[in-house]
């Protein structure tokens, strides 16, 4: 019987200590974001979200795609896409119009204008990254983080 509260007592610690990793992960992972935010609200006028929509455009064939494309892509819901989009428009960084090959779909394609803001952006995402996570690793810890994120990520 002891064997068995043994193993009982070490699961029981096993999904405390898993509890606590995860809330380290989900705790770190917003504070670089909320960061990286910042950052690009400051020095760039965008968001975050408004980012992740301009690297996507710039990902696709002619720095552009459609709106049903960006949302099977971009991590945000469709009326924050929707409202990422019509203010990247506003702010000259992108043109929404009908697409030829479907009028009922929306393509948006990057500007000039946000090709530049996006090459600063760009810079910014790196250097947070960096500061925040890549400098406080050795080599050794980069190359676990990498085997780690890919194993939860493999379907």
């Amino acid at each position: 019987m002891q064997h068995n509260n043994q193993a009982s007592e070490h699961t029981s610690k096993a999904r405390v200590q898993d509890w606590h990793t995860w809330q380290s992960l989900a705790f770190t992972t917003s504070h670089i974001f909320a960061t990286i935010d910042q950052q690009l609200r400051k020095e760039c006028h965008i968001s975050l979200s408004d980012f992740d929509v301009l690297a996507t455009l710039r990902r696709h064939d002619h720095n552009q795609a459609t709106m049903a494309c960006l949302t099977a892509t971009v991590v945000v819901t469709l009326s924050g896409l929707s409202r990422s989009v019509s203010r990247l428009e506003q702010a000259g960084l992108v043109n929404k119009e009908p697409s030829e090959q479907d009028k009922r779909s929306m393509l948006i394609t990057l500007t000039n204008q946000g090709q530049e803001v996006l090459k600063q952006a760009i810079k910014i995402h790196n250097c947070v990254i960096n500061r925040e996570v890549m400098a406080k690793l050795s080599l050794e810890q980069r190359d676990q983080l990498a085997d780690i994120v890919s194993s939860i990520t493999q379907e």
